[in-house]
């Protein structure tokens, strides 16, 4: 099959196909205000933009479950860009769930007010314009990939990035892909969670990699767990179930030299596991650009490291945090960990050292 309906911002590209193939068979770029669709995703051909597109609420209906629902299925974000905000959504959903309403039942005030707030800031998304292209291939030296995770007792979610550094020696970063799941009903802990949202980041940063044909040299892992960042350096037949069948497949797809610890201020995916409102995440540079340190050579990004002595009957796990985010570096600690759960945070806590 021949692809036809072609659009593009090039004349030039446009000139050398046959006018049958063109979506309109004028040469005539469109304006800003024309937008066009496919793969459901809406985008503009001038400037190069795509968005999100957004259903109309009435506001004169009740607040449902049957109203969130199908409201949460047409808001179509595929790449996850606005994932802090439609996580928000699918938060209340989750509630509305357990709190056993009826299909059609009107929902209880504190939710129905976080429902309006969240429908009232939609329009916002749609007029926000992301740009198509990430970088530009003609100067560029190399790329590198950065993915982030965290996990809150609500959600948790994951962002790749990519730093593309060009020949003039300037940087660039740019948010690819990202997702946000809600957290299971059924209770788990924090370092659990958190190894949840490990395991969304491996598969996402695998297939970014993957499709950007980026070697695994170039491709990092940041997150703010101490615990996890424990976990992960452990042979996985040394830990409980869950957290064996968890470390296996991350480490499967990300080695564990691959990840690096993050404190929680720096770590983008924070917004994706709490998330926030459309204008604070419009605004946010740290979502849609990573972290400012991503931009510097890797001397100077945080650093904390973990060694574990063979020792049966418990790991001295050693860290050191350096870099970007401590100043002056320091060591902070000698600490045992248990292999199955490290206590590290338990004792961090208990002396009143915060990594994040």
């Amino acid at each position: 099959m021949q692809l036809h309906k072609l659009r593009s911002n090039s004349t030039d590209f446009l000139q050398s196909i046959s006018p049958e193939l063109r979506e309109t068979e004028d040469l005539e770029i469109s304006t800003p205000s024309t937008s066009t669709k496919a793969l459901g995703i809406h985008g503009r051909v001038q400037p190069d933009t795509f968005y999100i597109s957004t259903p109309t609420i009435n506001s004169d209906l009740p607040v449902t479950e049957h109203l969130v629902a199908s409201t949460v299925a047409k808001v179509y974000d595929i790449l996850g860009l606005f994932a802090p905000v439609t996580i928000v959504a699918r938060m209340v959903l989750q509630q509305l769930w357990l709190s056993r309403l009826d299909w059609d039942q009107p929902v209880q005030e504190d939710l129905n007010q976080l429902w309006q707030d969240w429908t009232a800031s939609l329009p916002e998304l749609t007029a926000h314009p992301v740009p198509r292209n990430l970088l530009t291939l003609t100067t560029m030296i190399y790329l590198q990939l950065h993915s982030f995770s965290d996990a809150s007792e609500k959600a948790y979610g994951a962002a790749v990035y990519v730093k593309a550094v060009y020949s003039d020696a300037t940087t660039s970063t740019r948010l690819v892909m990202a997702k946000a799941r809600v957290a299971p009903v059924k209770v788990l802990t924090i370092p659990k969670l958190e190894l949840s949202a490990g395991l969304l980041l491996a598969k996402l940063l695998h297939l970014v990699a993957t499709d950007l044909n980026i070697p695994t040299a170039h491709q990092y892992a940041w997150m703010d767990s101490a615990i996890m960042l424990c976990w992960l350096n452990h042979s996985p037949n040394r830990l409980q179930t869950y957290q064996a069948n968890c470390v296996a497949a991350i480490t499967e797809l990300v080695p564990s030299d691959q990840w690096r610890h993050v404190r929680s201020a720096s770590n983008p995916a924070d917004l994706a596991s709490q998330g926030t409102t459309v204008t604070n995440l419009l605004e946010s540079s740290l979502w849609w650009e990573g972290p400012p340190w991503l931009k510097l050579p890797p001397e100077a990004w945080p650093h904390l490291t973990l060694s574990y002595p063979d020792n049966p009957s418990g790991l001295k796990a050693t860290a050191v945090n350096t870099g970007a985010e401590s100043s002056p570096p320091w060591n902070l600690w000698s600490l045992q960990a248990h292999p199955d759960h490290c206590l590290a945070q338990e004792i961090l806590d208990q002396h009143q050292i915060h990594l994040i």
